[in-house]
Order: C-alpha cells, then structure tokens, then sequence
C-alpha cells in the first residue's frame, strides 16, 4: 500500500487528495473510455484546501504541450499557493531503485502525481489495468494496483541520482517563480478566451475577482 507519511510535508489530508484524483480518474475512463483523461493541476491554499484547478487543453505535439503546461503553471505564483498537484496518465517502469532488476520489461500504464511546493517535490505513480465491463460492452473501469505504487522524492542534492525529465523540470522552474508577471484576474480571462477548461474552488478569491470589477465599473 501507498506510504503517504512520505507526503506529509505537502499536507496532513493528503490522503484524502490522492483518493480524489483516484476516484476521478476511474470515473472519467468509465465514463469516456481508456486515453480520455486529461493532464491537470489543482492547487492549494496554506488551508490546504484545493483553490483552483485546470485541465491541460489538447496539444498537436510536444512544444505545444509544454506551452500550454507553462500557461497553466502561472497560477501558481498568481494565487500564491502552498503547493500544487500535477497529475498524468503515463507509462512508466515500476521497480525498486534497490534492486533494478527488480524493472518490469514492459511499462506500465499508471496515474502520476507530482507534488510541487518551493521546498519541495516529490511523484507518486499508481499502476492500472483497464477492465472490460462485460454486461456493457461501452463502459470500462480501472483496476487499481496500488500495491505497486512508487513514490519518489525530486528533491535531491544530486540530480543525477534520479532522471526527472523536461515536466518536472518546467514544475521546478515555475514553482521558484516568486512575483507574478500576471494577476489572477488576467490568468482567468486568458483561460477562458484560449479554451483551458478550470474552476474556482476558493469563495474568497471569487469574492475578491467580484470586487474588483465592480469597482472598475
């Protein structure tokens, strides 16, 4: 099972987070089939509650998903958040960094969780299979094998003793970005005029975007 005191330093109801993207998951595949999940970000407030999220637009190739995850990352610095979730559907080895010949030949398809403050990152990959609902040939669910979930620490003195990758670079990079060049105001009507599918969670900061325009007008 899934050792989460590894996560505490991002929040005590981290638990309850994972479960969250878990269930959504599982319910977007049931609902839309296998490769229908969409790369997304929730970010968190210092109450530890989920302030915003955003869900990644589709991308023709590799720099145009970078723009558009670069796009989405602004909000960090704009909201000023305690830390962030970015999670993937991905295909990734699974094995034990003790004993790499523990590394299965063929990847595995797995949800990805990347766990970004100032201080700190860290992943957490779940391994699934898809299963075919036979009494209906249209749905599908995931089978979950959380047995085999792997959660690795980005943070390290030597970067080299872990392969991180252009993402987790570009999280690291956004997450040390202390002012930003946007407000919060802006980074919403550029979502919304550019596609990006996102919510407000956070009463307080829908009252303070109201009080603004009122004021303008």
């Amino acid at each position: 099972m899934i050792d989460y005191s590894k996560l505490k330093e991002f929040s005590d109801n981290i638990e309850l987070e994972v479960k969250n993207f878990v269930d959504s998951f599982s319910m977007q595949v049931s609902q839309n089939g296998k490769d229908s999940y969409s790369s997304m970000i929730s970010y968190f407030n210092d109450n530890d509650s989920c302030s915003f999220v955003i869900v990644a637009k589709p991308s023709e190739n590799k720099n145009q998903m970078y723009s558009h995850l670069c796009q989405m990352l602004f909000a960090y610095p704009a909201l000023n958040s305690k830390f962030f979730i970015f999670a993937s559907d991905v295909r990734a080895s699974i094995y034990d960094t003790q004993k790499p010949e523990s590394k299965n030949a063929d990847p595995l398809e797995a949800l990805m969780l990347i766990f970004v403050s100032n201080d700190a990152s860290a992943s957490l990959k779940i391994p699934y299979t898809i299963v075919e609902n036979f009494s209906n040939a249209s749905k599908e669910s995931v089978q979950w094998s959380f047995d085999q979930a792997e959660i690795t620490s980005l943070t390290k003195h030597d970067p080299t003793e872990v392969y991180q990758g252009d993402i987790v670079e570009l999280l690291y990079v956004m997450s040390q970005i202390k002012s930003s060049p946007f407000t919060f105001p802006q980074l919403l009507n550029f979502y919304s005029h550019w596609g990006f599918e996102c919510k407000v969670n956070d009463k307080a900061i829908l009252d303070k975007i109201e009080m603004k325009v009122n004021y303008n007008d």
